[in-house]
């Protein structure tokens, strides 16, 4: 799990070299089908933790909201 802005853009990082790899793996001249699997099952899992993250940073900001709407009525 994602806890900073500063892991959630190495992970962005680290989604982009993936995609290269992966860009470079099927364009290769024999690709190799268990490293594009493995690279791709990678980048899925990427894209899965910086989904969650931006979830949870939408939630909280949207908590947050509704916190300081309470207040406000109180």
């Amino acid at each position: 799990m994602i806890n900073s802005d500063a892991e959630y853009d190495a992970i962005l990082e680290q989604i982009h070299d993936e995609v290269k790899r992966l860009t470079e793996l099927t364009e290769s001249k024999s690709p190799n089908g268990f490293d594009i699997i493995n690279s791709h099952k990678k980048l899925s899992l990427l894209h899965d933790d910086a989904f969650q993250y931006q979830c949870a940073r939408l939630f909280d900001a949207n908590v947050a909201k509704d916190d300081e709407a309470e207040a406000k009525r109180k």
